[in-house]
């Protein structure tokens, strides 16, 4: 490694300088041992000389702040039952199983009667080498599928993970939350890869909230890979709750594959990060899977958001129904690109994007381009885009009744999201979606 790295700027060098070889890491796991080497070599073999080569060329000027780079290094992992608090609740759902992960420990807990029916919560290399079986039903699919350099980046160096498995007929009606903070150390790259996997005709609800600490200044990069594998006839709720720290940046892979009859509702919302690249995926591979996104997002103060959407039709009769909703402020900037792949030889597939975004600033921009790849007959598929700043027809009304601009444009802004909240078939999450933006 050391002749390739001659050319390349400090940040880039030392990031490089603390990547380990494949055969250094502690697992007995040979499958995950390969994913590992092979993410390596291709890693590698791409010579990376800047950040962006890795992270996105649309980061540039962000990186220029950044004065050094190292990557974190291996976590504390255990159970432990005091981070979880007596009859938890998260939006009137009791709290069965919790992780939480920072730069230098991963804690878990999962309720015992949860335990007794099968169920797995515990950090990724617990799972390599005591659920080894089970782990590798979703690693057998991540072997080839790799083409992003970060996924590379993550899958050969992360240190930092968590496993889910929910067994065949096994239906959680509690939430498993995960609390990811890693924000405490300047200059570091803090990877995580969170895997999900639910048997054959179960159900769960799953929690991330991505926060920091209050008045955080740290620059920093974190990269969550999160997979989810939905098996016949299983269901999912999935919601994720970013508000990082305003000085990072932030870097999510969500992919996600379904089996037949499948069901996913996955609700996202996104206030935090100086930079913020989103890339979500959605593989309906099984006939009569349906998945359905919601997001929002606000930015504000400079802040840049890029969302990078697929919805891949792999099979018949197959919905997915996507739809974005954002709101910027001064000198935001947000790029949503998103695509709907319908694949030869399947019918009846039902797909819809959508993002739409009101400017409250004349110095915020935004980009839409949307996209549709259909390569068969019989399906219904569309898009839908709108762009623009407050209606000032509602901004007269609200006005000459009394009500002051500010108050006037916060209540525009509700009822733009509020639209958006009622397409959470989940009452308590639909709650905790209003709380959250104050809606």
């Amino acid at each position: 490694m050391g002749g390739s790295k001659a050319n390349t700027n400090a940040r880039i060098f030392e990031l490089l300088n603390g990547i380990m070889q494949p055969d250094s890491f502690p697992s007995k796991n040979h499958m995950d041992a390969r994913l590992r080497t092979i993410a390596y070599d291709e890693l590698m073999g791409s010579n990376p000389t800047t950040l962006s080569d890795i992270f996105g060329k649309e980061h540039a000027d962000y990186f220029v702040e950044i004065k050094k780079l190292s990557l974190a290094g291996f976590p504390t992992t255990y159970s432990n039952s005091s981070i979880i608090k007596k009859d938890e609740m998260f939006s009137g759902k009791q709290v069965i199983g919790k992780v939480r992960v920072t730069n230098s420990e991963i804690q878990y807990w999962l309720d015992k009667s949860v335990q007794e029916k099968g169920v797995i919560l515990c950090d990724l290399q617990t799972a390599s080498n005591n659920h080894t079986e089970i782990l590798n039903q979703s690693l057998d699919q991540q072997l080839t599928e790799n083409n992003l350099p970060l996924l590379k980046l993550i899958d050969s160096q992360g240190k930092h993970g968590a496993f889910l498995f929910v067994p065949e007929n096994v239906k959680l009606d509690g939430v498993i939350k995960y609390e990811i903070n890693c924000v405490n150390s300047p200059d570091l790259v803090t990877l995580i890869k969170i895997v999900s996997l639910l048997g054959k005709s179960s159900s769960g609800n799953v929690v991330f909230e991505i926060e920091s600490n209050e008045n955080n200044e740290f620059m920093s990069l974190l990269a969550i890979q999160n997979e989810i594998i939905l098996r016949d006839n299983s269901s999912l709720n999935f919601l994720e709750n970013q508000n990082y720290s305003k000085k990072s940046g932030l870097f999510i892979i969500e992919r996600i594959r379904q089996a037949k009859n499948s069901i996913l509702n996955a609700f996202f919302m996104d206030q935090g990060g100086a930079v913020l690249e989103r890339f979500l995926g959605i593989d309906l591979e099984g006939e009569g899977s349906e998945g359905k996104i919601t997001a929002l997002y606000r930015p504000e103060n400079s802040q840049r958001y890029l969302f990078d959407t697929l919805q891949n039709h792999r099979s018949s009769h197959s919905t997915s129904d996507l739809l974005f909703k954002g709101v910027l402020g001064k000198e935001a900037y947000s790029k949503w690109k998103g695509n709907i792949l319908v694949e030869k030889n399947t019918f009846g597939a039902n797909g819809y994007q959508a993002n739409n975004i009101i400017l409250m600033d004349v110095s915020a921009k935004a980009e839409s381009v949307p996209g549709l790849e259909i390569l068969t007959d019989d399906v219904r598929c569309s898009h839908g885009v709108t762009m623009g700043n407050i209606d000032k027809d509602q901004m007269f009304y609200l006005q000459s009744r009394g009500i002051n601009k500010k108050d006037a444009e916060n209540l525009i802004v509700d009822g733009f999201f509020l639209s958006t909240v009622k397409r959470i078939d989940d009452e308590d999450f639909r709650k905790n979606f209003q709380n959250t933006f104050k809606i």
